[in-house]
C-alpha cells in the first residue's frame, strides 16, 4: 500500500472545507440577487420594490403618501455558514520521509496491521457571518425621509 504525507491529507481536507464555504457563499449571493434585486444591462443592481401607502406628517398634517419599499428591507435576513465540521480517520504511521521530514502514513490494512496506528481528528469551526447584509439593510432604511 502506498504512503502519503499527513501534511498533504490535512491540506486536502482544509481545501475541501474552503471550497465548500465558497460554494455556500456563492449560492447565498445568487439567491439574494435573484430574490431582492434585478440586474440592469450595465451590471448595476436595482432593488425590487413593493408600493405601499403610509402615513406622512407634513406641517402638522397627516396624509397618506405612496412609498416604493425595497423587498430587501421588509424581510429578516440570515446568513448561511458552516459552523462545525469534524473529520476523523485512522492512519498507519510509516515514519519520516527523508527528503522533506514529512510524517508519512497509509490507510490501515485492518486489525492485523503490524504498523503503529493513530486516530486523527480534525475540527473546523466557522467564523461569524458577514455583516454586509445588515449594513446594506441599514443603509436602505436610513434613505427614507423622516
Amino acid at each position: 500500500m502506498s504512503s502519503f504525507s499527513l501534511k498533504a491529507v490535512f491540506e486536502a481536507v482544509h481545501q475541501a472545507v474552503v471550497d465548500a464555504g465558497a460554494s455556500v457563499e456563492k449560492a447565498s449571493w445568487q439567491s439574494l440577487c435573484d430574490r431582492y434585486f434585478t440586474q440592469g444591462a450595465d451590471g448595476t443592481y436595482e432593488p425590487k420594490t413593493v408600493r405601499m401607502t403610509l402615513p406622512h406628517v407634513d406641517q402638522g398634517q397627516v396624509t397618506q403618501q405612496p412609498y416604493d419599499l425595497p423587498l430587501f428591507a421588509l424581510v429578516r435576513h440570515h446568513a448561511l455558514s458552516m459552523d462545525t465540521l469534524s473529520v476523523e480517520f485512522d492512519v498507519e504511521l510509516r515514519g519520516l520521509d527523508k527528503t522533506d521530514d514529512a510524517l508519512m502514513a497509509a490507510m490501515p490494512k485492518g486489525f492485523l496491521s503490524r504498523n503503529p496506528t493513530a486516530k486523527v481528528s480534525i475540527t473546523f469551526k466557522g467564523g461569524d457571518a458577514h455583516e454586509g447584509v445588515m449594513l446594506l439593510n441599514d443603509k436602505i432604511l436610513k434613505s427614507f425621509p423622516r
